[in-house]
């Protein structure tokens, strides 16, 4: 028997409201609420409608998984987006983190690239690739076409292709130095010195 009009259009609108639905679910936003590194999975609280809800276990998208492998888990209250190419969020991936006013942006510089920002650890190319830096706090290393430079607070070690330079002091406390074969430490003497109180003059 033929359906009657009615229950026609139930069926059609129950078809329509699913596709609507599901195109609603193919992209959402939300805020990472729980992780669970060793199985690469977290739980997504979706922020984009009037009724927060929470996901099922999602995996999250890495930069590679071949023969580069990273592993780069998202961190509770991390802004994300979810994929879902069915519009089911039972399959929907964990993809780009947005930045928000709780995680902002590390840097405000055009010019920058910060490859990675975790607590007091930073790794940034600039200049257009002229320079990378990595820092701890207060320690870092920078490295431009030619020069090394580390430095801590106040004290640095550059190498360049003409030498070494330091600002700061210098403590050696084992081992020696040597200029043209002759050591210079804590037991470096003078030849040709008459002994007695008299000090030797400066260095010429």
């Amino acid at each position: 028997m033929a359906q009657d009009m009615p229950d026609l259009f139930a069926e059609l609108y129950f078809e329509v409201t699913e596709i609507e639905r599901r195109l609603a679910n193919r992209t959402r936003e939300g805020v990472i609420a729980e992780v669970d590194a060793a199985k690469g999975k977290a739980r997504v609280r979706l922020t984009d409608s009037d009724t927060p809800m929470l996901t099922g276990w999602l995996p999250w998208t890495e930069p590679a998984s071949g023969a580069n492998k990273t592993h780069n888990p998202p961190s509770i209250g991390q802004q994300v987006s979810l994929t879902s190419e069915s519009g089911d969020l039972t399959d929907a991936r964990i993809g780009a983190a947005l930045p928000s006013d709780e995680n902002p942006r590390p840097s405000a510089k055009g010019d920058d690239h910060v490859l990675a920002q975790v607590g007091a650890t930073k790794i940034i190319i600039s200049g257009g690739g002229d320079k990378l830096q990595l820092s701890v706090g207060n320690a870092s290393i920078a490295l431009v076409d030619g020069q090394m430079t580390f430095s801590v607070a106040g004290t640095s070690i550059t190498l360049t292709p003409s030498g070494i330079t330091t600002a700061g002091d210098v403590d050696l406390n084992s081992g020696y130095v040597k200029s043209e074969g002759t050591t210079i430490d804590h037991t470096h003497i003078h030849s040709g010195v008459t002994p007695g109180p008299s000090k030797t003059g400066t260095p010429v």
